[in-house]
């Protein structure tokens, strides 16, 4: 049996290394992904319910009062399908409208129908967040997620199922390729 850690491991490696390398976008991008294969590993078919029954189960205590699962939802939407910030037009999202992402320094600060001098952020829901602070939160889940599901069989069998990038020389089946 495959030990679901090997390959969620990778997702986190590739996670903390982007985020040494100061490759904030590909962090949050791939962050964004974890509940959704850590979902479907647990068997869940549809993709938003999934998604959001994870980050309730996993972030809600940490996020409670800023972030829910349904906006982060629309932000895993907005992000991956239209590289946006503003989640105002996700028919998903619940109270914020727009999220303004910080290397370092203040995480989760909320701000509610205040002027900034700047038409894209005025009288709009808006929660500030340290790409940093949320990548780790993130990684901090999945390891949680695996100890929960360590000793379960569909779960084991779904992550060895994930796919895997070769190295040259590697064999599929009875066939060496590269």
């Amino acid at each position: 049996m495959v030990l679901a850690g090997n390959y969620m491991q990778n997702i986190i490696d590739a996670v903390q290394r982007a985020l040494a390398d100061k490759n904030y976008t590909a962090a949050l991008m791939v962050t964004l992904t974890i509940p959704d294969i850590c979902g479907k590993m647990e068997g869940e078919k549809q993709g938003k319910r999934r998604y959001i029954t994870w980050f309730e189960k996993y972030l809600k205590t940490k996020y409670n009062g800023f972030l829910s699962g349904k906006d982060c939802y629309a932000l895993r939407c907005a992000i991956l399908h239209e590289a946006s910030e503003d989640i105002s037009e996700q028919s998903i999202s619940e109270i914020l409208q727009l999220f303004y992402f910080v290397t370092n320094g203040a995480h989760c600060n909320r701000f509610s129908r205040s002027s900034f001098g700047s038409e894209q952020y005025d009288q709009k829901e808006v929660l500030t967040i340290s790409v940093q602070n949320f990548c780790q939160d993130f990684i901090e889940a999945v390891k949680q997620w695996l100890a929960n599901t360590a000793s379960s069989p569909r779960v084991q069998k779904n992550l060895g199922s994930m796919f895997k990038i070769h190295e040259p020389g590697d064999q599929m089946g009875i066939i060496r390729i590269g």
